[in-house]
């Protein structure tokens, strides 16, 4: 009896082998493409993160200049990946934090009758070169897959994302703002490299004010120390009409302005420590919500109080002295807006109404967040009487506002003269 051969076996062995092949070429295939790239994802996550808490830092260093209240800034300077149960993460990314100069490092204003120096109470080294130092604050990725992720960077009151071979521009500018110039020089030292949350403190200096002299015969420019290029600058600038031209120089950038009477407003932040400067003029800044950026001279609108009306309807009622001659309101811009509520979610006031409380009519309607000038409404009128009297002027805020909220707001008068104010909510 011939008995035939059974191979049934070996082809049981073969397949598992084949089976075991595929799971290898696919595990392979998992570990080399789609770990690395879902990591890619969570590190651009990581990135846009960064940028948004990049934005904040500007928020607090605008804050603390203007309202000479302390800020802090939390930066996540890595990011880990998904646990995996068969494929392998590399360590986790990391990125450093630090402040760096850009340019030439200082402001340096040429200007009839303003010595930046004293206006600002700072000098480099403590040398007299009209010069006054400046940092900026960069974070730089150390991924693992994002290898073309930008360095975020803030600078100027600018916060943008320089790729290589290309910039983008995350914020405006607020260093000029029609007549008024405001530098706030960043004094200090961070220096962090890690995968962590790293905090940093933002401590106001005093706020130096000073002006310029109106010379039609003489130049105006101001340098500014920074990476961007003049064709940023100009993007920045482009809605400053009193800007004539922008141009690089080793410095930074050169920026000239038509001449004229400009009110510069100069306060410095520091890194953890208190800048020591110490100005010619001291403006005086208050936490209790009565604070402004005009210098208070006589002649001049000054804000003395503010009472919120409303929160809901975003009604506050602000109080402001004339002691100069009576003028009209003829023009108002809506600068900025700052959420303080923490966690709140909600919508910034994107617009507002500028009333006169003896008439209850809206002067300028609907002036826009950052938006163009707007001046009065056709048969309306807006009157500061002088000789200290106290005028009312009720700001009417869509979307309601809060207890630790703050807006910024232009004020042009009748007689040529414009104010920048800084008003807290209470």
């Amino acid at each position: 009896m011939n008995l035939r051969a059974d191979d049934r076996g070996q082809a049981i062995q073969i397949g598992a082998v084949i089976l075991f092949g595929f799971l290898v070429v696919a595990f392979s295939g998992y570990q080399a493409i789609s770990v690395p790239s879902q990591n890619q994802d969570v590190e651009f996550q990581h990135s846009l993160t960064v940028t948004d808490q990049m934005q904040e830092f500007r928020t607090d260093a605008i804050e603390a200049a203007s309202t000479g209240s302390a800020r802090s800034q939390a930066f996540t300077l890595g990011t880990t990946y998904p646990a995996r149960l068969f494929a392998v993460n590399p360590p986790p990314a990391s990125g450093r934090l630090t402040t760096t100069t850009f340019g030439g490092g200082a402001y340096v204003l040429d200007a009839p009758g303003a010595n930046l120096e004293n206006i600002c109470g700072l000098s480099r080294d403590g040398d007299s070169t009209y010069e006054v130092p400046s940092k900026a604050l960069v974070y730089e990725p150390n991924y693992n897959e994002y290898t073309e992720a930008p360095d975020v960077v803030y600078e100027n009151t600018v916060t943008y994302r320089e790729f290589p071979g290309d910039v983008r521009l995350d914020s405006g500018q607020n260093l000029i703002d029609g007549k008024t110039i405001t530098l706030t020089p960043l004094t200090g030292d961070v220096s962090d490299s890690t995968s962590a949350t790293r905090t940093v403190d933002l401590s106001p200096g005093k706020a130096g004010v000073g002006s310029t002299e109106s010379d039609p015969g003489a130049a105006y420019t101001l340098t500014v120390p920074t990476a961007l290029d003049d064709g940023d600058w100009r993007d920045l600038l482009a809605d400053e009409p009193q800007v004539d031209n922008v141009s690089s120089v080793p410095g930074g950038v050169e920026i000239t302005l038509e001449p004229a009477e400009y009110t510069v407003i100069c306060p410095p932040v520091g890194f953890g420590a208190t800048p020591e400067n110490d100005p010619a003029n001291v403006l005086t800044r208050s936490g209790d919500g009565a604070s402004s950026l005009n210098p208070g001279d006589s002649g001049e609108v000054r804000l003395d109080g503010i009472r919120t009306l409303n929160k809901n309807d975003g009604e506050v009622a602000l109080d402001f002295v004339n002691s100069g001659d009576p003028v009209n309101l003829s023009a108002a811009r809506y600068n900025f807006y700052f959420n303080g509520q923490t966690g709140s979610g909600g919508p910034l006031p994107n617009s507002l109404d500028v009333v006169n409380t003896t008439s209850t009519n809206a002067v300028i309607d609907d002036l826009q967040l950052r938006g163009e000038t707007g001046t009065p409404e056709s048969g309306t009128n807006l009157r500061f009487e002088g000789g200290g009297a106290t005028t009312t002027v009720e700001m009417d805020l869509n979307d309601g506002v809060g207890n630790k909220d703050y807006f910024v707001i232009t004020l042009r008068y009748s007689d040529g003269e414009e104010a920048l104010y800084f008003v807290d909510i209470p």
